[in-house]
């Protein structure tokens, strides 16, 4: 291994940059990160792997968060509030898309 003239690391034979602080590695890419958690949900995005299973339909996701997103097409929950007329949305983005209508 030799050093990385960029600094705060070594480089391995393989030419994959080794950094102490961020110790997780893609076997399929080039992605590092410190959080495990990160480098198990990136992995995911190689795999195809979709653990998170929707209790009402056959749906699948590879993330928690989109899972809870789809979920609530099934339940109808609508947690977004508009502060100005109290509209209602599902998603985060349609709650953003909406305001841009108060402010014309």
């Amino acid at each position: 291994m030799g050093q990385d003239k960029r600094g705060g690391g070594a480089v391995t034979g393989a030419g994959k940059l080794v950094n102490p602080n961020k110790p997780h590695h893609c076997p399929y890419c080039v992605y590092i990160t410190s959080n495990y958690a990160h480098l198990m949900r990136h992995v995911r995005t190689h795999t195809g792997e979709k653990p998170y299973s929707c209790p009402y339909c056959p749906f699948r996701a590879a993330q928690k968060d989109n899972l809870k997103r789809h979920i609530r097409t099934h339940t109808g929950e609508k947690p977004y509030t508009c502060e100005y007329c109290h509209y209602t949305f599902a998603e985060k983005s349609g709650l953003k898309s909406h305001l841009r209508s108060h402010q014309s």
